[in-house]
């Protein structure tokens, strides 16, 4: 679990319908309700793409009903308005990569105060919708569309970063993506979540408690080198292989 967080300040811009739709998303916070959240989106006018493009958590992702294995990975991001940020990338799912563009849109920047032993830094959070275009020309391609919830904090130079102050505690996370993929040939939709160290709405793939720990029930979509690489393989020279699969830049 992550520290207990409480946030502080009275707002009303903060719907109840807003709300309802994200709280689900926002694990490490116990207590949100609308009149404790502190909305500072319309002062806030700083470059925000740092936090979608950390290299330092790893990023998991389903894809449909099986919890098949999905990866992304933002290669670029680029403010296109205080509230607007384009980006590109590339997505792998059924072995096969494909390049991306999109659009990440903010819906309300948010402060909240931190645990006792991090009070020095200002902390917040920030809601968004996502529209991502997979290259058409690829196989199988489609859009993914959803919301988001980043993490933000301000660091002792005053500039913000990636909110990282509690990475190491149980249940680590941050850019939790959650929404659906449809394809441009009309196929029905699926969903498609992922997010850093964790994965929003994993229902039963993720069975670890310190950390993210994919399923042996769903070894066979896309997780077994994951599996072998860090929840026991055979022996050190198989573990060793499977970590040198996983830590592969398959987006390169």
């Amino acid at each position: 679990m992550f520290f207990s967080v409480v946030l502080i300040f009275s707002s009303q811009a903060l719907s109840q319908n807003l709300l309802s739709q994200y709280k689900p998303m926002i694990s490490y916070i116990e207590e949100v309700n609308q009149n404790s959240i502190a909305d500072i989106t319309h002062s806030f006018n700083e470059d925000l793409s740092e936090i979608w493009l950390n290299e330092g958590s790893r990023i998991f992702g389903f894809f449909g009903p099986e919890y098949s294995r999905l990866r992304m990975k933002f290669l670029d991001v680029k403010k296109d308005n205080d509230l607007e940020y384009l980006i590109s990338g590339k997505s792998r799912r059924d072995n096969i990569t494909r390049t991306f563009n999109g659009r990440l849109r903010i819906i309300g920047i948010y402060r909240v105060k931190a645990p006792m032993e991090l009070r020095e830094y200002e902390n917040g959070m920030i809601f968004g919708e996502y529209t991502i275009l997979e290259d058409s020309l690829s196989e199988g391609s489609g859009k993914y569309t959803g919301r988001f919830v980043s993490y933000w904090h301000r660091d002792e130079k005053g500039k913000i970063r990636y909110n990282d102050l509690w990475y190491g505690s149980a249940g680590f996370n941050n850019n939790q993506f959650a929404g659906t993929w449809e394809s441009y040939t009309g196929e029905p939709g699926q969903k498609a979540d992922w997010g850093d160290n964790r994965i929003p709405f994993s229902g039963d793939l993720d069975v670890g408690t310190s950390e993210f720990c994919p399923s042996e029930k769903y070894r066979k979509n896309g997780w077994e080198s994951y599996i072998k690489a860090y929840s026991g393989g055979n022996n050190s020279e198989e573990i060793e292989k499977f970590r040198k699969i996983e830590e592969q830049k398959w987006w390169e």
